[in-house]
């Protein structure tokens, strides 16, 4: 796909498909594990909110996750995890 004054040049065979779209569904599924890049499931807004978010600073939240576990490691405590964590794993490992 060429970009020409910030517009997107998508280029399309004889039958309307992109071409582009195209090589990379076959592509993937000529591959053992099935896939198909993800920058085919978003529209702009989607596009927008992603990179808005990958643009956030999270060293502020990997500082606390470090300073907890820190914590609960003098406590002697052992590591939080989803199953001994009520409520996120459904009612049955609350029990």
């Amino acid at each position: 796909m060429a970009v020409e004054h910030g517009l997107a040049i998508v280029e399309r065979g004889a039958d309307g498909v992109d071409t582009a779209f195209r090589e990379d569904v076959l592509a993937g599924l000529r591959q053992r594990h099935k896939a198909i890049p993800a920058r085919w499931f978003y529209d702009d807004t989607g596009s927008e909110l992603f990179e808005a978010i990958t643009a956030q600073d999270l060293d502020g939240v990997l500082r606390r996750r470090r300073f907890g576990r820190e914590r609960r490691r003098r406590r002697g405590a052992a590591p939080a995890t989803l199953a001994a964590t009520p409520g996120l794993m459904g009612r049955r490992a609350a029990r």
